[in-house]
């Protein structure tokens, strides 16, 4: 009796299921749509995280956030203490909540990247429905494919993970619901809606705004909208409150009064004319940008007053002036796509009323193929990851990275961070510390700029991991971290791979490994300081080399900043001179600065013969955990003409480890 109420039961949840997912999918080219491209763009976002492309900004952030929750501090993490120790103190997106139970199945970056591809191709599913209803099956089908093939969509998608994907699937079931008049729903998924970030808020006001004035002459469309208009605007204002309270509460004080919208607010206010040219400054990327918004909707979105909706948006970023808010490959697309689709769809149906249903194949094959054409330009344009993978550097940083304890505290760089960010104590210094929003001042920068000699003079990692090899602003913390951190708690190196160094408190033994390979500097990566210049010569190995014939004790070549971790090393320099007379001592010296000594190498005239090549050797040691060190050339001499083919620095000691 019981196993036959059992399977009734099952019998009808099957259908339940079933019933549901037709509803969901009532195609079966939808489903496959949502199921290649979540495949697809999972392997490709995977294999950029597993190639060292992802960055602590923001899959770091996430995936130290989400790692935290399911072992008991609630979003905790240290990648932006200047906002707080909780990632709502930055962004109350509560919608992460439910991504808590998907992610402790398999507690790895690569699950927030898989459930990013689904969210972001489920959004496909309310459009379908939407076009289908304004139109027809047909150009719901097709404006489906051309959504999800879009590079816009796809770039965002590959930028690491973001709390934006879900405002696609959201927004566009809102302006669904909406359409339907389902209260139900639409209750459901302004909520959902809001959830995602605090700024949504504006997003849904404008929403039922729009819809009360198109609607206005149509009285009883109105009274069927008060609902959803009291609704939408109680829920907003009071969700902006709750929202404003909890960033507030969690926020450290230096950061608490600190909006991106206030700083345009008080330009409007004290010196309109000044913004209006903050809006019109770097005017081409922002119309490209538009311009690459409406491209694969075959620009039949401007035929739709609901474009306007993505009005206020484009104003705060271009009157911001930050690049990401209006450039293709950045989380931020997610923000206006879904206007943009929507508008689309009756941008499409006014289309079809001006030139009748009978042209409506050769419509919908054009959206086909601009979409298609704009794909392949972008992919042909923009750099596709696949160009970028580099095995070899994967393997060396995933080996050095196996060094380093699962719970123990580490400093570490923005691209390593991701694969660090499953515990605790994971902290990367600030990779920027000018102010954000060009010509506004926020006080951003200031905090920055005090946040990372306070936290080097104050803080002792259990390891440091750095690739020693990168340049920018990372080159400028490394030189931080060496002076502020280094130069007052002991670190020794414990592993150290072609440029790739891992770092650990009071260690005093041998490395566990110990290779790099040599670095060469030429005509290519030397600075010369005039009269010092570069010409060619076929007897040389570089092909073009540097040639001196100066004053004496005038310093001709730099090389700066070559960071080092404590070890024996050789230089070997490959020089050659010409006008040696009998009177010549003196010709050349190298200085080099190995960050504990300044050592200085003469090159004499009986070292060397006239217009031959000759490689001079010279030793010095890094004594500290690691050094910036540096060298130059100082002619001794003058009027003898000197030659530099290359300096090549080798460790004279390694250990390859096992």
């Amino acid at each position: 009796m019981f196993n036959v109420f059992e399977s009734v039961k099952i019998s009808s949840l099957k259908e339940n299921l079933v019933k549901v997912f037709r509803r969901i999918f009532p195609e079966n080219k939808l489903f496959i749509m949502v199921i290649s491209y979540t495949v697809t763009l999972s392997i490709i976002s995977i294999l950029k995280h597993w190639f060292f492309l992802s960055t602590a900004w923001d899959l770091g952030i996430f995936n130290q956030s989400f790692w935290s929750t399911i072992h008991g501090r609630f979003f905790y993490y240290t990648v932006e203490p200047w906002f707080g120790e909780c990632f709502f103190a930055a962004h109350f997106s509560p919608i992460l909540i439910f991504l808590v139970p998907f992610y402790a199945i398999c507690p790895q970056p690569e699950t927030l990247l898989v459930l990013q591809s689904l969210i972001i191709a489920m959004g496909v599913v309310p459009l379908y429905h939407l076009a289908k209803e304004v139109i027809n099956r047909s150009f719901a089908l097709k404006l489906s494919l051309v959504y999800i093939i879009n590079p816009t969509i796809i770039g965002a998608n590959l930028f690491d993970f973001h709390v934006e994907i879900f405002l696609p699937i959201t927004l566009i079931s809102l302006m669904y619901f909406l359409h339907k008049r389902n209260f139900k729903f639409y209750t459901l998924f302004l909520f959902l809606s809001l959830s995602t970030l605090e700024f949504t808020a504006f997003l849904t006001l404008l929403i039922m705004i729009y819809e009360l004035v198109i609607n206005l002459r149509r009285k009883d469309e109105v009274k069927r909208l008060v609902p959803f208009a009291v609704l939408t605007l109680i829920a907003s204002v009071v969700w902006l409150f709750i929202a404003f309270l909890v960033s507030y509460s969690l926020r450290v004080p230096e950061t608490r009064e600190q909006s991106i919208l206030m700083p345009i607010t008080m330009e409007l206010f004290e010196n309109p004319g000044n913004l209006l040219f903050r809006l019109t400054e770097n005017m081409f990327p922002k119309l490209w940008y538009i311009l690459m918004m409406l491209w694969p909707f075959l620009f039949t979105s401007l035929l739709s007053p609901r474009v306007t909706l993505v009005g206020p948006w484009l104003f705060v970023a271009f009157a911001l002036n930050y690049g990401p808010y209006y450039a293709i490959g950045y989380q931020y697309a997610l923000v206006v796509i879904p206007f943009f689709a929507v508008a689309s769809i009756y941008g499409t149906k006014r289309l079809l009323s001006y030139i009748g249903t009978m042209n409506w194949g050769k419509i919908s094959k054009l959206l086909i193929v601009s979409a298609l054409t704009f794909a392949i330009w972008a992919v042909a344009t923009f750099q596709f990851p696949l160009a970028s993978f580099d095995v070899a550097y994967a393997e060396k940083a995933n080996r050095i990275i196996s060094y380093l304890p699962e719970n123990a505290s580490v400093l570490t760089i923005n691209s390593f961070h991701p694969h660090v960010s499953s515990r605790y104590e994971a902290w990367v210094l600030p990779l920027t510390y000018n102010e954000p929003y060009g010509g506004y001042y926020t006080g951003i920068s200031d905090i920055w700029k005090a946040y990372t000699p306070n936290f080097l003079r104050t803080k002792e990692p259990d390891f440091i991991l750095w690739d020693i090899n990168k340049g920018g602003i990372e080159a400028y913390n490394l030189n931080l971290t060496i002076h502020e951190l280094l130069s007052r708690v002991n670190y020794g190196v414990y592993a150290f791979l072609d440029g790739i160094l891992l770092l650990k408190k009071g260690y005093m033994d041998t490395p566990l490994i110990y290779k790099m390979t040599d670095c060469t500097y030429n005509y290519a990566n030397l600075t010369i300081y005039s009269p010092c210049q570069t010409i060619s010569d076929s007897s040389s190995k570089s092909g073009t080399v540097l040639f001196y014939n100066g004053t004496e004790n005038e310093t001709f070549f730099e090389m700066r900043m070559l960071f080092l971790p404590k070890g024996n090393y050789t230089i070997k320099m490959r020089i050659k001179m010409s006008g040696i007379t009998n009177e010549t001592s003196n010709i050349f010296m190298l200085q080099v600065n190995s960050g504990y000594e300044y050592l200085n190498f003469t090159v004499f005239a009986c070292d060397v013969q006239e217009n031959v090549w000759e490689e001079v050797n010279l030793d010095f040691e890094v004594k500290d955990a690691l050094a910036c060190v540096s060298l130059n050339g100082k002619s001794l001499s003058t009027n003898i003409a000197v030659y530099i083919d290359y300096i090549n620095i080798q460790a004279v000691t390694q250990n390859e480890g096992t």
